[in-house]
């Protein structure tokens, strides 16, 4: 299956998504490091309209069924995919900058990894004209079945705690949330979990 990973709004070439390549092409995914170019969050007011053609472009390169891995800005980027563009059969949200209870159209599945330390989102919120939102900080708070939340300030047995926006992404965090998120997704997308 193939895994798109999509970076925040502060970076290119992947940014802090690409660090979990590794861990899902070791669960034995197709991974794809996807870009949509360097941005200031001082276009904010201009954010769904960017967002709204950078995923016109990603859709371009990204088919029906694959699923998508991404974090803060890439989350809208990636809304905007499974709104307008594709059918995914999964999606994993990292401190989603996206409003609480932001509706899924074209979506198997969900997962919102989320930690009340995010206050890069909770500013984000007040962005006019846009899908921003508080998200990752305080997770989904919609009514929809096919989107789960896991607060990283309180994790899964096994997992060490996150605090932050890109807490994730540090290389004491990583290494165990990587293989737990190749996990998700295999359970996800109705594959059998790796060890």
């Amino acid at each position: 299956m193939r895994v798109h990973l999509i970076h925040g709004i502060h970076s290119s070439h992947g940014g802090n998504t690409s660090r979990l390549a590794p861990y899902f092409r070791a669960a034995g995914f197709d991974v794809m490091v996807r870009s949509y170019g360097w941005a200031l969050a001082l276009t904010s007011g201009l954010t769904d309209w960017l967002n709204v053609r950078r995923a016109r472009r990603l859709a371009e390169i990204i088919k029906d069924g694959d699923a998508i891995v991404c974090h803060s800005n890439g989350a809208a980027v990636a809304w905007h995919i499974q709104s307008e563009y594709r059918v995914l059969s999964a999606l994993i949200l990292v401190n989603p900058a996206l409003d609480r209870e932001t509706e899924f159209h074209n979506v198997g599945e969900v997962l919102c990894v989320h930690n009340a330390g995010d206050a890069v989102v909770g500013w984000s919120e007040l962005a006019p004209f846009s899908h921003w939102g508080s998200m990752g900080r305080d997770g989904y708070d919609g009514n929809q079945p096919i989107v789960r939340n896991i607060d990283a300030a309180r994790p899964p047995r096994g997992l060490p705690m996150l605090w932050g926006h890109s807490a994730l992404f540090a290389p004491q965090a990583i290494k165990y949330w990587g293989p737990h998120l190749a996990r998700e997704l295999h359970t996800m997308t109705g594959g059998t979990s790796p060890p």
